[in-house]
């Protein structure tokens, strides 16, 4: 059997330096990644349309973790620049780790051999050692494929078709894409060209509005990431993706006092109003508002003496829709991986007639390329479906052995990882 502290290792560089490294490194166990089902609500009737919130909480792969080694304004310097693997057909971005700046997203401009150029000045951000993270945002077309793998209702234009739609905070307006039936090819309204490398920047979310009274079902996928999150609010209105928190409600999710915390009020009419839908589409929580007056602090529902409901779990992969007066600012968002009393909240299975089992597969790490011939490694799947309680496929795999599953229909999420025997 292999030694633990050689499992260790290897599957620790698997994990390129996962921030779940402790968990790892003493538990021969992977990064979970996830996959969950979006159900994009059909109209009512007498309806012509139905939006549904979308959050993109699962991440990219990272190419780079580690520390900053120089920060001048919005230029990084950092060992191993040059032999990143950027893809010229997306986007990238830094996630900060630690440090006075925890949490802050911000846009790679340029490359330059050996640093990298932000969209912001970062000096107050990030001291020297300061730990960070490189993705890539993702595209259209790796949320919903070249192809529209999903069958969204395509059109000559947007007007015939069903809609994604990327929130603008700063413009305050939409930007619309579907997908063209002439030229089979994602497109934004009122201009020809393939549109499907445009990037979803993280932690925005998005909606889908169909036309049709058919309901659809998507599937997202990605890495599971327990960094904490600064959204960087604009003044009107703001769509979000939230962390994953797995006990999630206003009250240990939402920084309400302190830097970085909401703009709270006497009244609803002098705070940050936010409202959250779940990735089901079918339910809104709110909206609230952080009440700071004498003697009667905390959060509210607007419109109702409530201090009760902001209180109640929300779905841990909801969309936050906040409305904000006032200048900019950031609102820091806190992901908690320890469960609840009463257990993680998990959605019941909601299958359609008819609906067939998702399949996934999932990446395995070991290879001929990380894993010698002479060591002899057994490896098991895990599935869950709240990242607390984890159940093993029966059957173990080897290296180079490619690795699939089912989820049964209607089920709206689950996370898997890998475990060395």
């Amino acid at each position: 059997m292999l030694p633990r502290r050689l499992i260790s290792g290897l599957l620790a560089t698997c994990a390129l330096l996962s921030p779940l490294a402790s968990r790892v490194a003493s538990a021969a166990e992977t990064t979970p990644l996830g996959i969950y089902a979006v159900k994009i609500a059909g109209t009512s009737a007498g309806e012509p349309h139905a939006r549904t919130y979308v959050g993109i909480q699962l991440l990219q792969t990272p190419i780079w973790a580690g520390p900053v080694v120089q920060v001048n304004g919005p230029r990084l310097t950092f060992n191993g620049v040059s032999e990143l693997l950027y893809d010229a057909a997306k986007e990238y971005y830094i996630h900060v780790m630690d440090g006075p700046g925890a949490g802050l997203i911000a846009r790679i401009v340029a490359n330059e051999g050996t640093s990298i150029l932000c969209d912001q000045d970062l000096t107050t951000w990030m001291p020297q050692g300061t730990r960070f993270w490189i993705r890539p945002n993702p595209r259209l077309i790796d949320l919903f494929g070249a192809d529209n793998r999903f069958g969204f209702a395509s059109g000559p234009d947007a007007a015939q078709a069903d809609k994604v739609v990327l929130w603008d905070s700063v413009a305050q307006e939409e930007r619309v894409y579907y997908f063209n039936s002439t030229r089979s090819q994602w497109e934004e309204r009122g201009t020809e060209g393939n549109a499907g490398n445009t990037p979803v920047r993280y932690p925005n979310g998005l909606y889908i509005v169909r036309h049709s009274s058919a309901s659809l079902r998507i599937a997202l996928k990605g890495e599971v990431s327990e960094d904490p999150v600064l959204l960087r609010v604009r003044e009107g209105a703001n769509v979000f993706s939230l962390p994953v928190n797995l006990s999630a409600s206003l009250g240990n999710l939402v920084t309400s006092t302190g830097p970085f915390s909401v703009k709270s009020g006497k009244n609803a009419a002098q705070a940050d109003i936010l409202s959250f839908f779940d990735p089901a589409g079918l339910a809104e929580r709110g909206p609230f508002y952080y009440r700071s007056r004498n003697n009667d602090t905390g959060w509210q529902a607007v419109g109702a003496n409530d201090s009760e409901a902001p209180l109640q779990p929300l779905d841990m992969l909801s969309t936050l829709v906040l409305q904000h007066q006032g200048e900019d600012s950031y609102i820091r968002l806190n992901p908690d991986f320890t469960a609840p009393p009463g257990g993680p909240f998990v959605p019941p299975a909601d299958p359609d007639q008819g609906e067939l089992p998702l399949e996934v597969e999932m990446p395995n790490l070991f290879n001929a390329q990380n894993v010698p011939p002479w060591l002899d490694i057994v490896i098991i799947l895990e599935t869950s479906s709240d990242l607390v309680n984890w159940n093993p496929i029966a059957r173990p795999f080897g290296p180079n052995e490619r690795i699939l599953f089912q989820l049964p229909p209607g089920e709206s999420r689950a996370f898997y990882r890998l475990r060395v025997l």
